[in-house]
Order: C-alpha cells, then structure tokens, then sequence
C-alpha cells in the first residue's frame, strides 16, 4: 500500500524517496526545499535553527 508515496507493507515502512535541489533562486525553490526536509524531520532530526534561517526566507517574495 502507498500513502502520500509512503510504502507501508506488514513488517515495513518507507519513506518517499526525495531529491533535494541545491539551487535555490526563486520562492518555489525555497518552499519545495522546506517541505522535503519538514517530510525528513521525522526520520532524520534537523536542527530549529536550520529550520528558522528556511522560515525566514519564506516570509519575503524573492529568497
């Protein structure tokens, strides 16, 4: 079974495979990158700062 490209079987759960872009220019970039690491939070712990410095950036219209 899949749920929001998460595969869940009996004995597994798999998160969605991501790829993260490096190359931020625009506001779509920032919010894609943010969102793909808010999905990795629950498996990898990333910092609140790291996270804070991302928010930030989506306040404005341009990164």
């Amino acid at each position: 079974v899949s749920f929001l490209g998460v595969g869940i079987t009996g004995t597994h759960i798999t998160p969605p495979q991501m790829k993260i872009h490096r190359d931020i220019k625009t506001l779509h970039d920032v919010q894609q990158l943010v969102g793909s690491l808010q999905w990795l939070h629950n498996i990898a712990p990333i910092p609140p700062q790291v996270m804070a410095a991302l928010y930030n950036l989506l306040k404005g219209k341009t990164p």
